[in-house]
């Protein structure tokens, strides 16, 4: 009996060692004062399949809390799920450049309106990703060099699509244009 639970006991800590490091946790938080003050909160958890790709879930949170000058616009308060996919494209050193493909679907809401804005599409952004230690990564998303596709019904509108693609020179060093975030690695 004893050699059973010996090998029982060996097999779960190979188990565990096999498993080492393959999920991940963490997220990013955004604040941007450009036009309005805005808010976001994204946490994301994921799985390395192997050497070049992640997949996972990004969740999201964001708010307003001044009115833009805008008619139809003003606090808002928004929730997202996306899940994702990221390719390593190269890597030298810790240093790594990666490119994220969400589905994501976002439900915002203005205060101002009866009608939830509903969105969902498909975004391709590069991610650059620094491996401070075995188990902590820093990342910056570099939203300003994105794709863009989907759907949107704002408010009581009828839906239409829309498309954005290419790179933003104009918001290179804005704050609100880049993610900055942690991952853990367990």
């Amino acid at each position: 009996m004893k050699k059973i639970l010996a090998v029982a006991a060996m097999l779960a800590v190979l188990s565990v060692q096999a498993f080492a490091y393959d999920w991940y946790a963490g997220g990013s938080f955004s604040y941007n004062s450009e036009a309005v003050s805005y808010f976001g909160f994204n946490p994301e958890i994921g799985y390395v399949l192997n050497e070049d790709f992640n997949v996972g879930l990004d969740f999201g949170y964001a708010s307003n809390n001044e009115y833009a000058n805008l008619p139809g616009y003003g606090k808002y308060t928004a929730f997202s799920i996306a899940p994702f996919i990221e390719y390593k494209v190269t890597k030298i050193g810790d240093l790594g450049l990666y490119l994220k493909g969400n589905l994501y679907y976002n439900n915002s809401k203005y205060a101002d309106m009866s009608d939830p804005n509903l969105q969902y599409g498909i975004s391709v952004a590069p991610n650059v990703k620094y491996d401070l230690t075995d188990r902590i990564i820093l990342f910056v998303g570099l939203n300003f060099l994105s794709f863009n596709t989907g759907l949107e019904k704002l408010g009581s509108a009828d839906t239409t699509g829309f498309f954005y693609f290419g790179a933003d020179a104009t918001k290179v060093l804005n704050v609100g244009s880049a993610t900055i975030g942690m991952n853990y690695r367990f």
